[in-house]
């Protein structure tokens, strides 16, 4: 009797260690098993559903931490004043502004092209680039590569002018990004950061609006955070694009300031010289 009461006993100990173990199990498998594999399905799914945006999030984030444009948008100018400072008158491919400096190297300056350097004996340099009408502006370089998706890209307001083009590049920051968004508008907005980073001539250290004597645009870069150049990006009334680029030789002592930027720009005009416009050498004249 003992016996019997001792096997039945053991009997029910196995059962229920079975039933206990069936509980750990499914199809062969633990718990634990089913949970990692369930885990991995779930961010295998989010990757397929947001792995392109998620990579473009992670990557500009990154590019940003170096090229600070990325995540800047244009804002106003620190000042308008215009500097009274000594200056000197330069002209070349049919425009005149006032200069900065006033040590102007005339047998180093040269004007080859659309694009020229204006030297000073400081080692001191202003390029100058003021493009043929007619010539392939922003606008139409990035649509030679992107094609007639521009326009869905950036919308029918920015293809009006090369200005607002231009303007809707930099009115992009990686803030626009995030991981959840549709795959179409990461793909959209990835492009414009592309395209606003190698179209844009610094601006690492500050970028500004800039609206004078009839010229509207950005500034690139902070004068007073020492930057090796400062570029400006203007447009008139007819879209007509000028580029200059200050670089200044700090190790001369030459400086530059934000009134002497803001004075190019109130004297930039187009020059009614044909001679001036024609010539591979610029002319300068010096003025109180």
């Amino acid at each position: 009797m003992l016996g019997s009461d001792s096997n039945l006993y053991t009997n029910r100990a196995d059962h229920g260690d079975a039933n206990h173990a069936s509980g750990k199990r499914f199809l062969g498998r633990s718990r634990t098993f089913w949970a990692v594999i369930g885990s991995m399905t779930f961010v295998i799914g989010i990757t397929c559903l947001f792995g392109l945006q998620m990579m473009s999030y992670w990557q500009m984030h990154k590019y940003a931490k170096k090229f600070a444009i990325l995540d800047r948008t244009p804002r106003p100018l620190p000042t308008v004043a215009i500097s009274s400072s000594p200056t000197t008158k330069l002209a070349g491919r049919g425009y005149s502004f006032q200069s900065p400096w006033t040590d102007f190297d005339v047998e180093k300056s040269k004007f080859p092209g659309s694009c020229g350097v204006f030297a000073f004996r400081s080692h001191s340099a202003i390029l100058f680039c003021a493009p043929e009408a007619g010539s392939e502006d922003l606008r139409a370089t990035v649509k030679n590569l992107v094609g007639n998706s521009l326009e869905k890209l950036v919308g029918s307001e920015a293809m009006k002018s090369d200005y607002a083009f231009r303007a809707a590049l930099l009115a992009t920051t990686t803030r626009n990004l995030t991981p959840w968004m549709s795959q179409r508008e990461s793909i959209r907005t990835d492009t414009l950061l592309m395209f606003k980073a190698t179209s844009s001539i610094g601006g690492n250290t500050g970028l500004f609006q800039v609206e004078s004597n009839g010229w509207r645009g950005f500034q690139f870069d902070d004068p007073t955070k020492g930057p090796k150049n400062v570029t400006l990006e203007l447009y008139d009334s007819q879209d007509r694009h000028v580029e200059i680029v200050f670089i200044p030789n700090r190790s001369t002592g030459i400086g530059l300031t934000q009134q002497e930027i803001n004075r190019v720009v109130q004297s930039l005009s187009l020059s009614n010289s044909n001679a001036i416009a024609s010539t591979t050498k610029p002319q300068a004249r010096v003025e109180p």
